[in-house]
């Protein structure tokens, strides 16, 4: 069977398209076969089993931008009314209804959910709108010419092997961070993001400990306030940044992340800058505050280059550019967390060595080995899909830069399912030609 979409993770982003999928295919109207693939199930990176929170820190979004919101389904013509009233029975307050707590949630001020919470919302609207989820990992994917398709872009499909055997897809999307056991040094006290979830929950950070962070984005500030609750000694956070900045989350940075039509109106300096200041190595305002408290905390500004034992102790070493010319330094630590997650190319892992390398050439590299994360985010285009491979691979996490930052995160969900079954359709328009 040929399915329309696979969605590799089953978190926001692949429920958020399969919801309205679902919902649009329940009232009669045209609309793509979604399957989400996920060794996890779904929402397994917000659980403590996924490597990349013990589940019980909040969410940096706002519950109520759900799998809907903003509500502004385009894709269905006069019938668009009607896709949304259906989703918002699957929104987060819905949830919290269904489940007796949409009361004292208000009133204790609207909190922004657990990690855990908000898997079990993902898991809620999944079972509510019997969305198939395939609990298996990818291990290959690979561009095929149909039997009877020639060999034009057109004519090709995704063969999608998995630990739960073989598929085939018109299109691809791959979600979520991937492992989170990336480590700078394998050296003992050095810990990937996984393992230092996996010490808190087993032996708990000990008393005294000095303890250096590398990274300063969403993965740090979680590992920083898990370690504020603790009685650690000095906690330094290593990043390139000058500093640890507070995310912007005023009304007008916020529109920018809901409506992505005013993102394509700003030029690239002004898009960059937003991105600087909302997204990219920022601490939430909550996180900031509760951190300007703590004494023990300091920030370095530095590439961290290498981590070595050196007596009883862990060095990390570090360069950054300075007017004099450029300067090396060191932190010592007793425990060092590898905080920078993973790269955002890390689904190349799985595809095909001849299409990475068509993907590669696609955007404009040599090759995989020479690629850059902006030559492929210069190569989204208005679906949320990559430009190249005949548009057969969906991209929305590397979305921000050309087509809107909300799609890159939890901000604007709905909008994003509109691009992307937008993308699909249209696909399939130009295969009835």
């Amino acid at each position: 069977m040929m399915i329309d979409l696979i969605a590799v993770g089953a978190g926001p982003k692949g429920v958020a398209v399969a919801a309205k999928a679902a919902v649009m295919e329940h009232l009669g109207l045209p609309a793509p076969s979604v399957l989400l693939v996920d060794p996890l199930g779904v929402g397994g990176h917000w659980r403590a089993h996924g490597g990349w929170t013990d589940g019980q820190h909040r969410l940096g979004t706002p519950p109520e931008k759900d799998v809907g919101f903003p509500y502004r389904t385009r894709i269905a013509g006069e019938e668009s009314h009607r896709v949304d009233e259906e989703l918002a029975r699957h929104g987060w307050a819905a949830f919290l209804i269904a489940r007796g707590e949409f009361g004292a949630w208000i009133d204790r001020g609207r909190p922004a959910p657990r990690h855990e919470q908000w898997a079990d919302y993902l898991g809620w609207v999944v079972e509510r709108l019997g969305i198939e989820v395939l609990e298996a990992t990818v291990t290959s994917a690979e561009l095929r010419h149909n039997e009877q398709g020639g060999h034009s872009e057109q004519g090709e499909h995704w063969e999608v092997e998995t630990t739960a055997g073989s598929l085939h897809a018109k299109s691809l999307m791959p979600t979520g961070p991937g492992a989170s056991t990336r480590r700078l040094a394998e050296v003992p006290g050095v810990y990937s993001l996984a393992q230092f979830w996996q010490l808190c929950a087993e032996e708990g950070i000990k008393k005294g400990v000095d303890i250096a962070v590398i990274g300063s984005g969403e993965s740090s500030a979680s590992v920083v306030e898990q370690v504020a609750y603790s009685r650690a000694g000095s906690v330094t956070v290593i990043s390139p940044s000058a500093a640890i900045y507070t995310r912007g989350e005023g009304q007008f940075e916020n529109r920018l992340y809901t409506d992505p039509h005013r993102w394509v109106a700003l030029d690239e300096p002004a898009r960059r800058d937003i991105l600087a200041r909302t997204d990219r190595s920022v601490y939430s305002v909550r996180i900031q505050q509760r951190e300007g408290m703590d004494e023990r905390l300091d920030h370095v500004r530095g590439t961290v280059s290498t981590v070595r034992p050196a007596n009883d102790k862990l060095q990390v070493e570090y360069r950054r550019s300075q007017p004099e010319g450029e300067h090396t330094g060191s932190v010592l630590a007793d425990v060092v967390v590898d905080a920078r997650g993973n790269s955002p190319l890390w689904f190349g892992e799985y595809l095909a060595p001849d299409t990475r390398e068509r993907l590669a050439r696609e955007a404009g590299a040599e090759g995989w080995a020479s690629i850059s994360v902006e030559q492929v985010e210069r190569r989204i285009d208005g679906t949320l899909r990559f430009e190249g491979l005949g548009g057969r691979l969906f991209m929305p996490t590397l979305a921000g830069l050309m087509q809107g930052p909300g799609f890159a995160n939890l901000s604007c969900l709905g909008e994003l399912s509109n691009r992307i079954i937008a993308g699909v359709k249209g696909m399939e328009n130009s295969e009835q030609k």
